[in-house]
């Protein structure tokens, strides 16, 4: 995959999981990073695996990974994230907004659970838009990808207040992709089932049965290997085990 070494790519909550495949693939694929997470070793651990990852790639130099050790619900924090970011590469290529928790509950969850997790997984995203959105349009280009889930599409018994925040992140999205558009900007949610990071293990399916952040990381290289004419706006997926599955 051929891109502009120049490119950089923001990644939420990239010390695990998904957010660390993107990051690490997107490092690969020649772009410079800015990631953000809460625990400093784990962003340290990324930033090295990163530069050893890369050293292997026709890339002449490693990529650029700027650290930002913090709690995405700090409005504060997010904002200084965006300006250092900017002032250090220039510019903001992609945003993945990736940091997200679940806790199990509908009618009977915590308004403390519910509360976190609409924090995390929607307030949070919505202020790291609000902070991206103008330096993309500024650049007359961008790409912001939500990862939302399939329960931000399907809302099943005892995780209702994960599917509000997600659901609630699936609508933010579909505004910011008609709106941001004729500003050169493309607006994605993902939506995928189980796939197999820590959060899946309460699934009960076995590692074969779910997806993998590979297919996380292909979907949004696809997504970027798309010409600047071109519009997606969602992407739903479900594990093997998912699709009969109401």
């Amino acid at each position: 995959m051929e891109l502009d070494v120049s490119k950089v790519a923001l990644v939420t909550g990239a010390s695990r999981g998904i957010g660390r495949a993107i990051a690490l693939g997107l490092a690969q694929d020649g772009f410079d990073l800015s990631v953000c997470a809460r625990n400093q070793k784990d962003l340290e651990t990324l930033q090295q695996q990163a530069s050893k990852l890369c050293a292997s790639t026709d890339y002449s130099k490693a990529p650029k990974v700027a650290i930002h050790p913090m709690d995405v619900r700090d409005c504060k924090a997010v904002a200084k994230m965006v300006t250092d970011t900017v002032e250090q590469f220039g510019r903001i290529d992609v945003l993945f907004n990736n940091a997200g928790i679940f806790r199990p509950g509908t009618s009977e969850i915590s308004l403390e659970d519910f509360n976190e997790m609409l924090d995390i997984n929607l307030r949070a995203a919505f202020n790291f838009v609000q902070h991206v959105a103008p330096v993309m349009k500024r650049q007359n280009s961008g790409h912001i990808i939500n990862l939302s889930s399939r329960s931000g599409k399907l809302a099943k018994p005892l995780s209702g207040g994960y599917a509000a925040s997600k659901f609630g992140l699936v609508g933010l999205s579909e505004a910011l992709y008609r709106e941001l558009s004729d500003d050169g900007i493309s607006v994605t949610a993902i939506c995928p089932g189980w796939v197999d990071t820590e959060m899946a293990d309460m699934s009960g399916l076995s590692t074969s049965e779910k997806m993998t952040t590979d297919d996380i990381l292909n979907t949004v290289r696809w997504l970027l290997s798309l010409s600047p004419a071109a519009r997606v706006k969602d992407v739903y997926m479900e594990s093997v085990r998912q699709v009969t599955e109401l």
